[in-house]
């Protein structure tokens, strides 16, 4: 059965969204890719590059008169989260699927998530907690239930829960905590009471992420070294890629970026409290920031050498291989979404707390692009 993804993204994050592709690409054999493309710089590139299993969905197409009458009322980020339960009704509405996942852009795949359908089950809706670190917990403002992974079948118990929560976000959806209320998060927190037919995913390899990362293990084993399809902004496949590219010639005489032989790679985690071992089948790298002057944020939580070895620096790598694969072509604006960078103006106290808390996960940004 394929398996129906829908995300959105603007141009500001067009390499997370083509590096979550590719790593789909790697370990989904039968997938299908819905791209939410929320400004026409994305959509017209990523209609150029004609992804593989990939529909682009422009904001002309998917708006409707409910999500323009709020969208002046919310900020960039607050109409993401506002539109973000009307993308998988648009998904389930105008095409022949039996279910729809919504994922952020900036999660990244490192193997299949079969096993979380198959723990689903017959059920209708799959919810994914944050599983918070005790010291990291912000279940009460932020929400057990985190919106990077969530699934829902194309039936009526799904359709029921899904239509509920559009209009809840359509009624209110702002970055604050509010009446028991937090974006479109702590709409699902009674989930498991409100509606029928709802799974929480138990698979401890969905959903590793900075709030939760510290209660793991981690290890890599390197498999046989796979050689992958060129990216071509000609309408070429694009594949998971290695650490390095070369510019060649495509047959046609187009210029396309190909990738060296890479190794393949199995991340497996094990629970510090418990000993239980897991496939890594998803990391979130949420708050992963570019910072302008060539820095980059990684948020405020303790991250161990061995967790910035294994997940940040080869995706930040691959995000700047990206980046200049796209303005080779697409001169004249930042796919990584470089950010003014504000932290010049902390105080020295926070500075020094942050230095001596752990949590100062500030680098210079080519720290992570040395193999």
């Amino acid at each position: 059965m394929t398996l129906n993804f829908c995300t959105l993204f603007d141009s500001n994050y067009l390499t997370r969204g083509l590096a979550l592709h590719e790593s789909m690409v790697r370990h989904i054999p039968d997938f299908h890719l819905f791209i939410f493309a929320f400004d026409e710089r994305s959509r017209e590139i990523l209609t150029e590059m004609a992804l593989k299993n990939t529909t682009v969905i422009s904001l002309k197409e998917f708006e409707d008169k409910h999500l323009l009458a709020v969208k002046p009322d919310r900020s960039i980020a607050e109409y993401c989260w506002t539109s973000t339960s009307s993308t998988i009704l648009y998904v389930l509405d105008n095409f022949p699927v039996e279910n729809c996942t919504y994922i952020d852009a900036d999660i990244f795949f490192y193997s299949s998530p079969e096993p979380i359908f198959q723990e689903m089950g017959e059920n209708s809706i799959l919810l994914t907690e944050h599983r918070y670190s005790p010291k990291y917990n912000k279940e009460v403002k932020s929400g057990k239930y985190c919106v990077q992974f969530v699934t829902f079948k194309n039936d009526e118990k799904g359709r029921t829960a899904l239509t509920w929560w559009r209009e809840r976000c359509l009624e209110w959806c702002y970055d604050r905590y509010e009446d028991g209320k937090f974006g479109d998060q702590l709409y699902l927190d009674d989930w498991t009471e409100r509606f029928p037919g709802v799974h929480v995913m138990k698979h401890l390899g969905g959903g590793i992420a900075a709030w939760n990362v510290q209660q793991y293990d981690f290890k890599v084993e390197y498999g046989e070294a796979k050689r992958t399809e060129p990216v071509s902004f000609t309408g070429t496949n694009s594949q998971a890629g290695s650490s390095e590219s070369t510019g060649e010639n495509d047959s046609d005489g187009s210029k396309v970026a190909t990738r060296n032989t890479s190794t393949s790679t199995k991340i497996t985690g094990r629970e510090l409290t418990t000993g239980e071992e897991f496939p890594v089948i998803f990391y979130h790298f949420h708050y992963l920031r570019f910072l302008k002057g060539g820095k980059i944020e990684l948020g405020r939580r303790i991250l161990s050498q061995n967790v910035l070895n294994i997940f940040y620096k080869p995706y930040i790598l691959r995000l700047n291989q990206l980046k200049k694969e796209i303005t080779a072509k697409y001169p004249g604006f930042d796919p990584n979404g470089a950010r003014k960078n504000k932290l010049r103006a902390v105080s020295p106290a926070v500075f020094l707390f942050r230095k001596l808390t752990g949590v100062y996960n500030v680098f210079e940004e080519n720290s992570f692009l040395r193999n």
